[in-house]
């Protein structure tokens, strides 16, 4: 321990930020008949004993890096079910991006086409204006999407589908789907393979990054071993140097920024309520889908979960963070 630093239960006194910050990224809100009680075992698989906090363990890694190049990987088109893509996704890597800005990195954001005015829309109403929107089918071949992705240090695919061991991409409800981005999976392994960071960001398995822990949580996700295609179970092949379960993706891109804030004394970097709120409704209005009701023409929210609590979530994200700078004398 380091002397003159206050500890409990054999922790700095501030290291339980990190743990709240983890804690929101397991908090479900989404309706009855979606999936839930998943993340939470999601999340403690994916956490090996003993180890940090996974959001203070990304933007330690994140700070060992900057400044550098970033590629965030994100967005699910879904041709006559989404095919303007979903809320899900977008706004985190958006957020994540401005965070990464902070520290002076510069970030792509590799999106299909259909969805690439949506995230320059929503970059533009958060002021992130260091960031290039790259679309996915710019990149030709494997050999061209190969040779991209080893020009980036950083890889972080958010709420991005993964193809399964059978190379089949699945919906949360078990069917196999043709996604406009076939190089995401690849690019996320080059990054690996180059010496860089990456690091997955999900809800369910199927996304990018889940293979870290596919063999272990097969029986836990439905459709985990079977899907409805029959074409093997939803869960993603494609492994990640860390994986970060959440709730709803865009949490995981709020709470690391959170994370980052914290380390760089930066509070002002945490999304606001009423940031999130014109994300929604622009994301919406261009044409985004909320993955979770999507009968209700009516319902503004993301993943499920209503506006108002979408607009809460990162008010506590940001009451986390700032009472981290908040100093008092020990009681008595």
């Amino acid at each position: 321990m380091t002397p003159g630093t206050r500890y409990f239960a054999d922790r700095p006194v501030g290291h339980a930020t990190f743990e709240n910050l983890d804690h929101l990224l397991t908090l479900e809100m989404r309706p009855y008949g979606l999936s839930q009680g998943i993340v939470p075992h999601l999340y403690r698989t994916a956490r090996l004993p003993n180890s940090e906090p996974l959001t203070l363990q990304a933007a330690n890694q994140i700070l060992g890096r900057a400044p550098t190049k970033a590629a965030i990987f994100t967005g699910m088109v879904v041709p006559g079910y989404m095919p303007a893509g979903e809320t899900d996704g977008p706004l985190g890597a958006v957020v994540l991006a401005r965070a990464l800005a902070a520290l002076g990195c510069h970030s792509s954001i590799v999106i299909e086409p259909e969805i690439a005015p949506t995230v320059r829309k929503i970059a533009e109403i958060v002021g992130c204006t260091s960031l290039t929107v790259l679309e996915s089918d710019s990149l030709s071949c494997e050999h061209e999407a190969r040779e991209f992705a080893s020009g980036f240090s950083l890889g972080i695919a958010i709420e991005k589908l993964g193809v399964n061991d059978q190379g089949v991409r699945h919906t949360v409800g078990g069917n196999a789907v043709v996604t406009g981005d076939q190089w995401a999976d690849i690019c996320i392994d080059e990054i690996r393979r180059s010496g860089g960071f990456t690091i997955g960001i999900g809800d369910n398995g199927n996304e990018i990054g889940f293979g870290r822990i596919a063999s272990q949580i097969r029986h836990i996700v439905p459709y985990g071993e079977v899907s409805k295609s029959g074409h093997g179970g939803i869960i993603a092949r494609q492994s990640c140097d860390l994986l970060i379960p959440c709730a709803v993706s865009n949490y995981g891109g709020y709470a690391i920024t959170g994370a980052l804030a914290c380390l760089i004394e930066r509070p002002d970097l945490c999304v606001s309520a009423d940031e999130i709120e014109k994300m929604l409704r622009h994301a919406i209005a261009m044409g985004c889908v909320n993955g979770g009701i999507e009968d209700d023409d009516n319902f503004i929210g993301d993943d499920g979960v209503p506006l108002e609590a979408a607009r809460a979530y990162v008010t506590l994200v940001g009451t986390v963070v700032r009472q981290y700078f908040v100093r008092v004398d020990p009681h008595h």
